[in-house]
């Protein structure tokens, strides 16, 4: 079964935010997820997915947290927020 993406508005505006080439890692990390469903974590009680990686862009370390949701019927991911986390 294949995912469909979403973006929250939310998570668009923090996107925007941040420098193209990260964003662009950041979508190619929400790519790896909708290929392979079985790496998106376990929902966490009261905080939802939460995804985190780390990428190193310009020589600069970044870490990342997604917010996440699964819809109901699991062909839908939404990615809520996007934050940097410090390095």
């Amino acid at each position: 079964m294949s995912l469909a993406l979403h973006l929250s508005a939310d998570a668009l505006a923090d996107l925007r935010a941040l420098d193209t080439p990260l964003q662009e890692q950041i979508l190619d990390e929400l790519e790896h997820l909708l290929s392979a469903p079985e790496s998106i974590p376990a929902s966490l009680p009261e905080w939802g997915i939460i995804h985190a990686f780390a990428r190193e862009v310009g020589g600069e370390l970044y870490l990342v947290a997604m917010t996440l949701h699964l819809g109901a019927t699991g062909e839908l991911l939404t990615v809520l927020g996007v934050r940097l986390l410090p390095a």
